[in-house]
């Protein structure tokens, strides 16, 4: 793993309220072959790791009894768990960008629970 300091920038629209965040957190990523992963821990005391594939991306976020499991590709419908307070959520995502290069990774995607619109979320993070 190589150690990186990462510049997090989330944007998260619900309904009519949106709300942007933007964290300075250390991190590390390792590239084996055509798949990467990276690890942090944001400024909450959240564990997240990353798997990214030419593909695909798969986001796990644990926070004491909380946790998420994301699953995103661009043109696929994916299941996706949120865990909080003791439920289970289980969701679908539509990934409308994906990109990856050796200095950033910048996604956007929606959440559904059914056919309900959960929201759009932005996640943009550079790499130093």
């Amino acid at each position: 793993m190589t150690k990186v300091a990462i510049n997090f920038y989330s944007k998260i629209v619900q309904e009519n309220e949106s709300e942007e965040f933007n964290q300075q957190v250390a991190g590390e990523i390792k590239q084996t072959g055509a798949v990467t992963r990276i690890a942090y821990t944001d400024e909450n005391g959240a564990q997240v790791q990353m798997l990214l594939t030419p593909a695909k991306l798969i986001i796990s976020r644990r926070q004491g009894t909380s946790s998420s499991l994301l699953r995103l590709a661009p043109g696929e419908s994916l299941s996706c768990q949120v865990s909080a307070a003791g439920r289970q959520m289980d969701l679908s995502s539509q990934t409308s960008l994906l990109e990856f290069t050796d200095t950033k990774l910048e996604v956007e995607y929606q959440l559904f629970s059914g056919l309900y619109l959960v929201g759009n979320y932005t996640v943009r993070l550079l790499f130093d």
